[in-house]
């Protein structure tokens, strides 16, 4: 394995040396993540000036399945970040972190009754609806059980066709999703994700989505 070689110093990004790297790895064992702190801040304060700029109300989430160290997770959230969490273990490590659940979104296609209690009983800010089992155990708990109201943001597949490789598509077709939304949803948009390299993106939405 090649030796880590020194910054030059007209080169402003972080690096290591192999000798800081090897007393950092002393000190604090291996495996070990480095992340330069006042870079991260910039680049959150970068990503909410671009968006803020085009649209005021803009908001930026830090997905903590990708690094749920609490430092970090702290940070985020200190530089005006939501905290996405897509388990009851990650919503942990947020409210740990001082995050409060208003400022939290739970995500994951597999949540349980306790976890979704869980949730509801620290104030969580939206729940992202993966499929109808869940919207009905939502209704089971908030009507039925703890009397409550949340913000719920539904995750469709919207079958759209984005200008990549067919191998970094995320999930190939789509659903088309119409039902009556209950008093208790608060509907509050609906959610996507592409796991691709898109190439072009062009988004048309309905003027009016019917609610029943």
């Amino acid at each position: 394995m090649p030796f880590m070689i020194s910054s030059p110093i007209a080169d402003s990004r972080f690096r290591l040396t192999e000798s800081v790297a090897v007393e950092l790895a002393n000190i604090y064992g291996t495996p070990l993540y480095v992340v330069d702190e006042a870079h991260f801040r910039t680049r959150i304060r970068t990503y909410l000036n671009a968006f803020r700029a085009a649209y005021a109300k803009s908001e930026i989430s830090l997905a903590s399945k990708a690094n749920s160290t609490m430092a970090l997770v702290k940070i985020a959230y200190q530089e005006g970040c939501t905290i996405d969490v897509a388990s009851e273990g990650e919503l942990r490590v947020a409210l740990a972190a001082g995050v409060p659940g208003s400022k939290c979104h739970l995500h994951g296609n597999n949540k349980q009754r306790d976890e979704l209690q869980f949730a509801l009983d620290n104030g969580i800010g939206h729940i992202v609806a993966d499929n109808f089992d869940e919207i009905e155990l939502l209704d089971e708990l908030l009507v039925g059980e703890l009397k409550k109201t949340t913000k719920i943001v539904l995750r469709l597949a919207p079958g759209v066709d984005p200008a990549t490789h067919a191998k970094n598509l995320n999930r190939p077709g789509g659903h088309q999703i119409w039902f009556q939304y209950r008093r208790w949803l608060g509907g509050k948009g609906c959610y996507s994700l592409f796991r691709a390299r898109i190439q072009s993106l062009r988004i048309s939405l309905p003027r009016r989505i019917p609610t029943s």
